[in-house]
């Protein structure tokens, strides 16, 4: 799903215009029955997903360029990626129980929800809501409490799926409406360089005799005149 929004998005230079459904066997299904239907993005939520495509290249451009990342924090401290607060938009992999208003239900792979609070729980869960579902009964608004091992797995699915839709992207460009990669490869340039200067050399010389013949004859001048001879 992601490498065809990634190849879409290029080919329109639209960011949302991709995202305009999510599949139901989106996740790998864990042997699970994969839903009849798709699940539909409002044009919010299209947003929402490609702002977390931007931040995800983003973080993978720096790291690849060696960017500098700060100190990492003690382990007891240590902030999981699926809680970082730059990160709050997750496309449900599997099928997975939560809680809405104190009752369960469930959320399918392809559902869309926006986590609310960054600090877990004493039971390891925080605040997430519903964006997108195919279910009323986890349906588009509720708010629900979802695990926080739940959310690092759509995190971690999330990233596989961006890796491998930009190793398409690689793989498929010249073909599908996609432009060739630009050659990064030094090539020497169809335009003569300039011929070495031969006449500062000269005129260098040239100034420098002038300037002798001046003070020559300022010293001839001044020899020959009143009381020069003395």
């Amino acid at each position: 799903m992601i490498a065809a929004n990634l190849q879409a998005a290029y080919a329109s230079q639209s960011d949302t215009a991709a995202y305009d459904q999510v599949p139901a066997n989106y996740g790998d299904g864990g042997g699970q029955t994969a839903n009849s239907a798709p699940v539909t993005l409002t044009p919010e939520v299209k947003q929402a997903i490609a702002e977390e495509v931007k931040a995800q290249l983003a973080a993978d451009q720096q790291q690849s360029s060696g960017g500098q990342a700060q100190a990492p924090a003690p382990a007891n401290d240590e902030v999981r990626p699926a809680l970082d607060p730059a990160r709050r938009t997750f496309i449900v992999v599997n099928n997975i129980t939560v809680i809405s208003g104190g009752q369960e239900c469930e959320l399918t792979a392809g559902d869309v929800i926006t986590r609310l609070t960054d600090t877990p729980d004493a039971n390891q869960n925080v605040t997430a809501s519903v964006s997108a579902s195919k279910r009323t009964e986890c349906g588009a608004g509720k708010q629900i409490t979802v695990s926080v091992e739940d959310l690092q797995e759509m995190h971690n699915h999330f990233e596989e799926q961006l890796n491998n839709g930009m190793k398409a992207l690689v793989e498929k460009q010249g073909t599908g409406g996609l432009p060739k990669a630009p050659d990064t490869a030094t090539t020497t340039s169809d335009v003569p360089p300039p011929p070495p200067e031969t006449s500062a050399a000269k005129d260098l010389s040239d100034q420098q005799a002038a300037a002798d013949q001046a003070e020559m004859q300022v010293k001839q001048e001044t020899a020959g005149g009143p009381g020069g001879g003395r």
